[in-house]
């Protein structure tokens, strides 16, 4: 559905999904009725002003201005008002966004399509081979050539040529600072880095805020708390009626990358560990592997035979080389 133009203050109930016709900007106007709260999240934070946003990523100390397209975005002294006294290292975007974006991690794919926002992904940037992504639909518009792969980050060539075709306002969403071209406007995700399931997810709102689509993402989010809330609930129930006995769960895989093999085993104080917990069941979280790698321990095939004796479940943890380890044990 798109927002049409008001023709008064009381009748913008929605945020707009195009941008402002020239000369109807209304500098009392505020084009963003739907607002949304940061609940879980700790590592971002949003402000609404009239006419644009000031999103931070505080881990990262990046700041965005992301003005309503089709107004003026706000002056410096504007910005200083706001206690914002290095005005040059903030990204000034106009949104929602023309030009489409560009991914490099999986994990993000999963958000823009909940937001109905997948042919926004104009490229892939970064590490790929066939059979890297499990999005068929994806996979598809790179298949047809509606999105491009650009594997070496640093050859300005490619990106001049996605410029050309998507255009100028083109957005690049990464994990990690540093190695992206810099014309892109390039934002940093650091969902990894939050401590909890719930706050990981609530980035899905941090993508949202780049296209107006802040009630959606709230509906979204607020109804994947609900359903998460509610396996957990009937997780205790089932250990209830089973005597209250928990299951034990085995979250490991194998690896040989780098030419270290062995075993990885999973670890606490992870996404993974608190899935477990909330689904009232003990994760295996040994760290007595004897193979280093990478500051931590792999284990023999022995030992993790060892230790897998005492799992009720194993999550192989691995997607890309379930059947090189198959062959191999």
């Amino acid at each position: 559905t798109v927002a049409l133009m008001p023709t008064s203050i009381a009748e913008l109930t929605e945020n707009l999904k195009e941008c402002v016709p020239d000369g109807e900007y209304d500098p009392d106007l505020d084009y963003f009725p739907e607002k949304i709260v940061v609940d879980d999240s700790k590592f971002w934070e949003i402000q609404y002003f009239n006419n644009f946003k000031l999103l931070r990523n505080e881990i990262e100390g990046e700041e965005f201005v992301l003005y309503q397209c089709g107004t003026p975005p706000p002056t410096a002294e504007d910005l200083a008002e706001l206690g914002l006294s290095d005005v040059d290292a903030l990204h000034e975007i106009p949104v929602p966004l023309q030009h489409g974006v560009t991914l490099g991690s999986t994990t993000h794919i999963t958000l823009l399509e909940l937001l109905g926002l997948r042919r926004e992904i104009k490229a892939w940037i970064g590490y790929y081979y066939d059979g890297f992504i499990s999005s068929p639909c994806l996979n598809q518009l790179i298949d047809d050539g509606e999105t491009t792969v650009i594997t070496d980050t640093s050859s300005q060539e490619s990106i001049d040529a996605l410029l050309e075709t998507a255009g100028p306002s083109v957005v690049s969403f990464h994990n990690f600072r540093g190695g992206y071209s810099s014309s892109l406007y390039n934002v940093t995700m650091s969902a990894y880095k939050e401590a909890g399931n719930k706050a990981i997810a609530e980035w899905l709102k941090f993508f949202a805020v780049f296209y107006n689509k802040e009630k959606l993402s709230t509906m979204l989010h607020d109804f994947a708390n609900a359903r998460y809330d509610c396996t957990a609930n009937e997780a205790d129930r089932n250990v209830a009626a089973s005597g209250g006995k928990r299951p034990t769960v085995l979250w490991a895989s194998w690896t040989d990358y780098d030419g270290t093999q062995g075993w990885s085993v999973g670890k606490s104080g992870t996404y993974y560990a608190e899935y477990a917990d909330d689904c009232s069941a003990d994760l295996i979280t040994s760290r007595a592997g004897t193979i280093p790698y990478f500051g931590d321990f792999l284990f023999t095939t022995r030992d993790f035979v060892e230790l897998a004796k005492t799992a009720d479940i194993w999550i192989y943890s691995n997607s890309f080389n379930w059947d090189t380890a198959k062959e191999l044990h």
